[in-house]
């Protein structure tokens, strides 16, 4: 997409939800949507990256005043912290990137100046609620999550490619029989879902006719058994519009990030800047894995967003989900369960049972096909399940025997 046809995307963005904000009562546009629609246009000070927005957003998500006294660095760590004063969510460490050497901005701060395109994994859904506040300390965020792995390879040829498009059939095939994918079936499936982050047409209810099918896997694993696999793909492609659309998308992944192989022989997808050694760790309160690197100090350092295969519907933190329910994304645009035996969906996790003692469930509720809410008994406080669930606080979890414990974050 080119500036021009960018920036009109951004506009008709603002202008739909000023209508929005108008017309639905409670509803307001985040801070953190506004940053990514207006990402593409120009400022002379970094700082009008937050303060130029703030007349968007009521007090009640940034409360802080323009100070040009103040630094680029001082003013987007201020806006964060508001924004975890305000959310239990861990979105905004989906904007971060690794910082570059001899900058003083932590981690976990994202470079508003530079953004990269957020939630391209993610769910929607936070993996567990917080409980409390997050805290800082130092310039370090404290926070509860549990590692999932250590990564032990990181696949990077496609970097050296003049036509990615044309040539990620032969790179494809090439990571496959580098990572020895093609003498288990299963890993090989989950490898061919991987590079395409599993966005095929199945992953929403009903199915996008415009993505590709989940069943294009099994004639490409069929391809790995001829004789010149990539051929054999590159002659698919020729017959097959389903196909072509597949690489397309795989194309955009590798342009932006790495093939990861984790020590457990799992594939994910990483940021460009992931190393072997690096971790994937599942942090309370965020949508999808998280790459951190570890420090001498004991530390942690932010480098990115990251799709690992079994680990986007919260698996490391509630195990696997029972037959016959598959995650899907609903016409709403929100996360739910749909049974494949009985073809009807459920806002409600299976895996999740009642609320914890002192919380009731809101059965009658105008949204109760998209999420759950849940009521505090003893103050009254209602809450949606897609923004806070009482049933994934760390009390409860540790209760389910999941393995939490502390990331400092620097």
């Amino acid at each position: 997409m080119d500036r021009y046809h960018e920036t009109i995307v951004h506009i008709s963005h603002l202008c739909r939800h000023s209508i929005l904000d108008r017309r639905e009562e409670g509803w307001e546009t985040h801070f953190l949507d506004l940053v990514c629609w207006t990402k593409g246009a120009q400022c002379s000070d970094p700082r009008d990256r937050v303060f130029a927005l703030l007349s968007l957003v009521s007090s009640r998500q940034l409360s802080i005043k323009p100070d040009y006294t103040k630094s680029q660095e001082y003013v987007f760590e201020q806006a964060v912290k508001n924004l975890m004063d305000l959310s239990y969510h861990h979105h905004f460490l989906f904007l971060c990137t690794l910082p570059l050497s001899g900058t003083t901005r932590p981690s976990w701060v994202p470079d508003f100046t530079e953004l990269r395109v957020p939630g391209t994994y993610s769910t929607g859904q936070p993996c567990g609620s917080y409980s409390h506040k997050i805290k800082i300390d130092k310039h370090i965020l404290y926070t509860i999550g549990k590692q999932i792995s250590t990564i032990t390879f990181i696949h990077e040829d496609h970097r050296n490619s003049s036509n990615l498009l044309e040539d990620i059939s032969t790179l494809l095939w090439k990571l496959v029989f580098e990572t020895k994918a093609n003498e288990d079936v299963e890993q090989l499936r989950e490898l061919l879902s991987t590079v395409v982050a599993g966005r095929f047409a199945e992953r929403y209810h009903p199915p996008k006719v415009e993505r590709f099918p989940v069943s294009i896997i099994d004639r490409q694993i069929d391809c790995v058994r001829e004789e010149n696999p990539a051929r054999a793909l590159f002659l698919l492609l020729q017959r097959n519009r389903h196909h072509w659309l597949y690489l397309t998308y795989a194309s955009l992944y590798f342009k932006t990030g790495s093939i990861l192989v984790d020590e457990l022989g799992h594939f994910g997808l990483c940021p460009a800047s992931s190393r072997p050694g690096d971790v994937v760790v599942m942090l309370l309160g965020s949508g999808a894995p998280l790459i951190l690197r570890p420090q001498p100090d004991n530390t942690y350092l932010v480098v990115g967003e990251a799709y690992h295969h079994f680990s986007m519907h919260r698996e490391p933190l509630l195990g696997p989900l029972p037959r016959p329910f598959r995650p899907v994304i609903n016409r709403a645009g929100c996360l739910v369960y749909l049974n494949q035996v009985t073809g009807k969906t459920q806002s409600d996790d299976p895996r999740l049972g009642d609320p914890p003692e002192g919380w009731c469930r809101v059965n009658d509720h105008k949204q109760r096909e998209n999420y759950q809410v849940f009521i505090e008994t003893a103050t009254g406080r209602r809450v949606a399940s897609n923004v806070y669930d009482p049933r994934t606080t760390p009390e409860e979890l540790r209760k389910r025997g999941v393995d939490l414990r502390e990331f400092r974050l620097a």
